[in-house]
């Protein structure tokens, strides 16, 4: 059984030639319209991205014609997320300050003094817990 986060043809998928075969589709066909052929055949773009095995298990389970690929968890949101986050600690761990952050990423500087009390929020001991030691 796949997991339930993914997006329903991600999970048949998965569930016909694996999660890993899922994901890798995902992340390279993720947010396309793919033709799956009624034949396969050496050089075909699903049998190059997944293997012999994998493509032949999707086209048993989807049969031929089209297919709307999801993104997946490795969308396009989800890296600009990951790519803000990682540059947003970069500046922030090299001291700059919440005016360079926002103009670099875009973002306002009322979001990066946010960002500051989330994590200072996050690291501060909760005051109404006893120590253990």
């Amino acid at each position: 059984m796949s997991p339930s986060w993914l997006p329903s043809v991600l999970r048949t998928i998965a569930d016909a030639a694996g999660l890993d075969v899922a994901l890798v589709l995902a992340e390279r066909y993720g947010g396309r319209r793919v033709d799956l052929p009624v034949r396969l055949h050496e050089g075909n773009w699903l049998v190059e991205a997944v293997g012999w095995d994998a493509a032949r298990a999707i086209v048993e389970s989807f049969g031929p014609g089209r297919l709307d690929i999801p993104l997946g968890p490795a969308g396009t949101f989800a890296r600009m997320r990951r790519e803000i986050d990682r540059r947003y600690a970069e500046l922030e761990n090299g001291g700059a300050s919440a005016a360079r952050i926002a103009s670099e990423l875009g973002m306002t500087e009322r979001a990066i003094r946010q960002r500051r009390a989330r994590r200072r929020a996050m690291q501060a001991p909760d005051r109404r817990q006893k120590s253990l030691f």
